[in-house]
């Protein structure tokens, strides 16, 4: 059984700002849900490749722009996964997982700033897009990689 936390997703309303990135993790979310055994890592790019598409000469915006919200959708996607995991764990695992998440996050915040210093030095604005995009894939590694422990923890039950 795939395992999907529900994240609220409202249309009716004008949409906000913080509402578009609720609606971009539900996005995501959902496509966890959907993909087949295997396909969660084709659900990279579900919110910033049709951003970046749709994209005008002129926008206020730029692909890095795209590639940010797409990483905090993916964020809040892991965040969310790895709360509903942490209920679940057993006692003698709560910690081990919980120094595994401060250990990915720091290595996620040192390995795009690096990123994004190599890069800006060698290719000067697409430095901002290089970090984004590595902003985006720890993220979404770091969600699937949860989504996939608590598939299996089921397993287990």
């Amino acid at each position: 059984m795939r395992y999907l936390l529900a994240l609220p997703f409202f249309l009716a309303a004008p949409v906000a700002a913080s509402d578009h990135s609720e609606l971009a993790a539900e996005e995501i979310a959902s496509c966890l849900g959907a993909a087949a055994a295997g396909a969660a890592r084709d659900c990279i790019g579900k919110i910033a490749n049709p951003c970046q598409k749709g994209m005008n000469v002129g926008d206020k915006g730029s692909p890095a722009d795209c590639l940010k919200k797409e990483a905090e959708a993916w964020m809040t996607v892991a965040e969310s996964r790895f709360e509903a995991l942490r209920k679940k764990l057993k006692p003698a695992l709560v910690d081990a997982v919980e120094a595994s998440q401060r250990a990915f996050t720091a290595y996620r915040t040192a390995q795009c700033d690096a990123t994004g210093e190599f890069f800006s030095l060698y290719s000067g604005t697409a430095s901002a897009e290089w970090e984004a995009t590595c902003l985006r894939d720890t993220a979404a590694e770091r969600a699937i990689s949860l989504d996939d422990w608590a598939m299996r923890m089921e397993d287990f039950e």
